[in-house]
């Protein structure tokens, strides 16, 4: 190889332009939670010093990034759990009813609550919900598998509750912001997912003395950056392959071109050919490696004793008592 020519560049302001296209891989979003999980995307620009002297480097500028992760197809899906008081007594039966099962951000979530109280004193008061994202990570140490989780709340709200006997259905509308929802994502070592968390608050109508009852109901739900019906406006997106088995990098190219050159003869990406790369070499052309062993004894070696140990030596120490 020919080492590279370089240019003598006086004091200034020098622009660099490229462009830089991502390979067909689901490479994990930026995250900085929890701590000591974090993933980050970081730009540094390298200047090469001449003869292989040391370059220069810029400051790094850490910058976000969102994998596209497509929601599956519109489904309407219901989801029942049983909700329970403070002494894990049941309460009653909710059932969330969700146009579709993830969405993005930006987007309006029109659903609704369908709640029935397994007593017939208690009625419906109040109803607030909280969306919450969960980051969780781990790793596999020497002396076990370390966790840790950061819950952030995204939004919170309360929903009107109209007049009922126990059993009521209730409309859920909120807008998903676009701060701190990044797409759901599993990986080795971090989890991404969300829920909805329900506070439903009973109060009992017969008792003299007014007591309200809270009960949770936990929804999962899933975000993602791009509607299902936009899957196929763009390209080789069904195609995405996982990070963990892929290891083709980013590619830099020049800007004025749409796409980087593929088509690159194999002569520049190859070693050059040796000059010993025939098949069949003189024996006297053949290299071998070297054979070597060492043994360690604890007897005098007299001269002629062992003639495959060579001839014995005397070691003079820096003491002269001793050799």
């Amino acid at each position: 190889y020919s080492m590279s020519s370089w240019e003598v560049i006086e004091p200034g302001e020098y622009k660099y332009p490229f462009a830089l296209k991502l390979p067909n891989v689901n490479f994990p979003p930026s995250t900085d939670d929890p701590v000591g999980f974090s993933i980050r995307y970081i730009w540094s620009s390298h200047l090469d010093g001449p003869a292989f002297n040391p370059g220069l480097r810029s400051k790094d500028y850490i910058i976000p990034y969102r994998p596209i992760i497509s929601a599956p197809p519109t489904h309407e899906w219901s989801f029942t759990q049983t909700i329970q008081n403070d002494k894990r007594s049941p309460v009653g039966n909710v059932t969330a009813i969700v146009p579709r099962k993830a969405f993005c951000p930006d987007e309006d979530v029109d659903m609704a609550l369908t709640i029935e109280s397994f007593s017939p004193d208690l009625i419906v008061s109040a109803i607030s919900y909280t969306l919450y994202k969960h980051n969780d990570g781990q790793i596999q140490l020497q002396r076990g598998l370390a966790r840790k989780t950061k819950v952030r709340q995204i939004l919170q709200s309360t929903a009107s509750v109209p007049g009922n006997a126990g059993s009521v259905r209730v409309p859920i509308q909120f807008h998903v912001p676009t701060r701190l929802v990044s797409p759901s994502f599993q990986s080795r070592h971090i989890n991404v997912y969300y829920d909805i968390v329900f506070t439903i608050q009973f109060s009992n109508r017969s008792s003299l003395l007014k007591s309200n009852i809270l009960g949770e109901f936990t929804l999962p739900i899933g975000v993602t950056n791009l509607p299902h019906n936009h899957l196929l406006h763009i390209q080789n997106l069904t195609s995405v392959r996982s990070y963990q088995q892929s290891k083709e990098p980013p590619v830099f190219f020049d800007p004025v071109l749409d796409e980087p050159h593929w088509n690159i003869p194999s002569a520049l990406s190859t070693p050059p050919p040796s000059y010993f790369s025939i098949n069949d070499l003189p024996s006297q052309f053949i290299q071998r490696d070297r054979e070597e062993k060492t043994s360690f004894t604890s007897r005098l070696i007299k001269p002629g004793m062992s003639p495959e140990l060579g001839d014995p030596i005397v070691i003079v120490s820096e003491h002269k008592d001793y050799e």
